[in-house]
């Protein structure tokens, strides 16, 4: 499963947020769930939009080392793309069900 930037860093921010400082993850959420912009954000927060640039691509730089250490993002993603084969073989009828078990316990090794 392929996934634009924008949709990458709102299930980043889902999985990983925890891990930000407060100030990163209230702009980062102004940013991509409220879908601000920089100028609105900085205008809202009373800094620089450089300043809320900064803060946001290190909150991005965070949750990526630790996407990178902990692979928790690349995980949900094939066990979704893997619910979904699971759908469409149910839905024509295939029974068999060792090679899911299998990729499910590689995914959860």
């Amino acid at each position: 499963m392929e996934l634009d930037n924008t949709t990458r860093d709102i299930m980043l921010l889902d999985i990983y947020g925890g891990l930000l400082t407060p100030r990163q993850l209230s702009l980062m959420k102004q940013h991509l769930e409220e879908d601000l912009s920089l100028g609105e954000i900085a205008e809202l927060e009373g800094i620089s939009r450089q300043g809320v640039r900064d803060c946001i691509v290190k909150g991005e730089s965070v949750m990526l080392r630790a996407e990178e250490k902990l692979g928790l993002l690349a995980k949900e993603l094939r066990l979704r793309a893997l619910l979904e084969e699971m759908k469409r073989a149910s839905a024509e009828g295939e029974a068999s069900l060792e090679g899911y078990i299998a990729e499910l316990s590689d995914i959860l090794a």
